[in-house]
């Protein structure tokens, strides 16, 4: 099989046999080369931001799906969006070859199941999004899903390394990051490009959305003692109020750092600027 991640890594001959900083320095270097990768696939990746945007308006969620590191890449994406967007945990999910238990142990034969793919994907619907992550793009698990979706109508995408897959999904985010330094090694540059791509739909897709300010997290929630100082800090820089005035305010609002901000602005009770943020979707630079 000809995989490009398989190939000759022109900076890494000799890999066990070079000095500790040597060695650092070529994984650095490699580095770069998923940069280049992942900016040289800026359009598809803003593709993927407007087809994530589209389903989660129009009621859809976004399933992540793969095997191996690429699974747990999407439960990496799919574990952070309720945190850090305060997104339901319906809203972007992560199906994994294997189920939990291969979040930290290989699940053997499940890469290869392409009945499980299938199942995995039954209860999608035509508002949803499925993205796919394999690094070859030829995970079996992972096809199985695709192709089965798309025949029902589900719009899907693959983020992948290895080009070649047009045919397989509504739009493929190509990521040529060549040969691993380790050759085939695909949880290196390839994954990292791949969360790379990630990062970039959901917070894209959220931004659309909403659910940011600026480059601020107004919808986090204050769930342990730093993510409180985030919110208050959010609310004493938005509002102009004092730190003290910030923490009251946040916990007047239960934790809503976008009513404690709006509410504080408007000069309106807290219902009223609550049925304001509900009409406008939660959109506060909309309601400011």
């Amino acid at each position: 099989m000809n995989w490009v991640t398989e190939g000759d890594h022109a900076a890494a001959k000799s890999l066990d046999l070079l000095s500790s900083r040597d060695f650092a320095k070529v994984m650095a270097q490699a580095n770069f080369e998923v940069a280049r990768a992942v900016e040289k696939a800026t359009d598809q990746i803003a593709q993927g931001i407007d087809f994530a945007a589209q389903a989660l308006e129009a009621g859809g969620s976004l399933y992540l799906i793969g095997a191996g590191t690429s699974g747990r890449l999407a439960v990496l994406e799919a574990a952070e969006c309720p945190p850090t967007f305060h997104t339901p945990h319906t809203m972007v999910q992560a199906l994994l070859a294997g189920g939990p238990a291969a979040m930290t142990a290989a699940i053997e034969g499940a890469e290869d199941n392409e009945d499980m793919g299938r199942e995995a994907v039954a209860h999608l619907t035509s508002k949803d999004l499925l993205i796919g992550i394999s690094a070859s793009g030829r995970a079996p698990f992972a096809r199985a899903a695709l192709t089965d979706a798309k025949e029902r109508g589900i719009k899907t995408l693959l983020v992948t390394s290895q080009p070649g897959h047009e045919a397989l999904v509504d739009l493929v985010i190509l990521l040529e990051t060549g040969p691993e330094v380790l050759s085939g090694s695909t949880r290196m540059k390839a994954a990292t490009a791949a969360k790379c791509a990630l990062n970039a739909i959901s917070t894209g897709a959220m931004a659309k959305m909403g659910r940011i300010y600026g480059n601020l997290m107004v919808e986090v929630r204050p769930t342990n003692n730093k993510l409180r100082g985030r919110a208050a800090s959010l609310i004493q820089r938005l509002a102009e109020v004092s730190e003290a005035r910030s923490f009251e305010l946040l916990d007047a609002c239960d934790g809503d750092v976008k009513l404690a901000i709006a509410s504080t602005k408007l000069g309106l009770d807290l219902e009223k600027t609550r049925q304001k943020l509900e009409a406008c979707g939660r959109r506060l630079r909309e309601i400011l």
